[in-house]
């Protein structure tokens, strides 16, 4: 027979509201004992709350959105399971939505999100125009937004601090004697993109070193552009030493190019990537990357989320996480 929160009220001398505090978190409403008697005799007579019931009861789904442009992008699945891993023992499951399927478009995906659907979201606005959506989408659900593409006061957003990954790349770079750089990008209109390219500019210009606009070249975060960025480099035959991917994948695409053409790296070419993927740590020659601590980002944002959910106070509407550089073997240094 299947065990109520009447049982278990029973067998531990309590009330069932007791026992509905515990089991909702609102242990101010009760004594530590009285908690531990309570948790003991759930266990015991191995009772589980009907999350359905509970969520009808306070008008809700129980489901969290988690909207990206990309999934095969391995940060987008990496930020998934940093988000799934700190829900496990909540009330809530994960949605992802890949913004760049066939069935999802920007008027579909703010329908789903205008139904009900979801408590919450966290999106990565890349492939959604969430600054078209935004007055009525305010109104519908919280959210959190993982990247800068909207500027907005009011919206709460947790990302990576992509100017200071910017930086470390060239500042590393620099250190070990290059000069003549190159780099390839993301999507011109990625915020993202625009910020690590802004970064690493300005700290090659502190050390009075200009890169040549015709050695930027523009990616689309996939390996196939890394790779077809790098080929148009080589065809260039021109004299760097060093290239900036601004992300794993892209990098990945550029050191098959350049073996593919005899290019020893790091002896003739340096490369350095940005997200120290899974990739960076097993590829061929292990990827040198900056690290924008995807597990802090997702851990970040999904607290904030359950957080505006249960209506509680936020401090910081804008949380930047701190990167930091991770050394392999694809940068060497350069003997003059």
């Amino acid at each position: 027979m299947k065990v109520t929160i009447k049982d278990v009220a029973k067998k531990a001398g309590v009330s069932v509201t007791t026992v509905s505090f515990v089991l909702n978190g609102r242990l101010r409403e009760v004594s530590e004992e009285t908690a531990k008697t309570v948790l003991k005799t759930v266990k015991e007579l191995g009772y589980v709350p009907n999350t359905r019931a509970r969520n009808l009861q306070r008008q809700r789904s129980g489901f969290i959105a988690l909207l990206v442009p990309d999934l095969a992008n391995p940060f987008y699945t990496a930020l998934a399971q940093a988000i799934m891993m700190e829900l496990e023992d909540s009330e809530f499951l994960l949605a992802l939505i890949n913004s760049s399927g066939r069935l999802t478009s920007e008027e579909n995906i703010y329908k789903l999100f205008a139904s009900n659907t979801f408590d919450g979201g966290l999106i990565v606005s890349k492939k959604f125009d969430l600054e078209k959506y935004y007055p009525n989408l305010i109104n519908t659900m919280p959210f959190v937004l993982l990247d800068e593409s909207v500027d907005n006061e009011d919206i709460y957003v947790v990302t990576g601090n992509n100017i200071k990954g910017g930086v470390l790349a060239a500042e590393h770079l620099i250190e070990m004697g290059h000069t003549r750089l190159a780099c390839i990008t993301g999507p011109n209109d990625s915020p993202n993109s625009n910020k690590r390219l802004k970064g690493f500019l300005d700290e090659c210009a502190k050390s009075g070193i200009e890169v040549d606009k015709e050695n930027i070249l523009e990616g689309d975060y996939t390996f196939e552009s890394g790779y077809s960025s790098a080929m148009e480099l080589i065809k260039r035959q021109n004299d760097i030493t060093a290239v900036f991917c601004f992300n794993d994948l892209m990098a990945l695409g550029a050191m098959r190019a350049f073996r593919e053409m005899k290019i020893s790296i790091p002896d003739d070419i340096s490369i350095i990537g940005y997200d120290n993927s899974l990739y960076a740590q097993t590829s061929y020659e292990s990827l040198t990357s900056i690290d924008q601590c995807v597990q802090d980002i997702g851990k970040k944002a999904i607290h904030i989320l359950l957080n505006m959910i249960e209506k509680k106070d936020i401090k910081a509407k804008k949380i930047f996480i701190e990167p930091h550089l991770v050394k392999r073997d694809t940068v060497k240094r350069r003997i003059i």
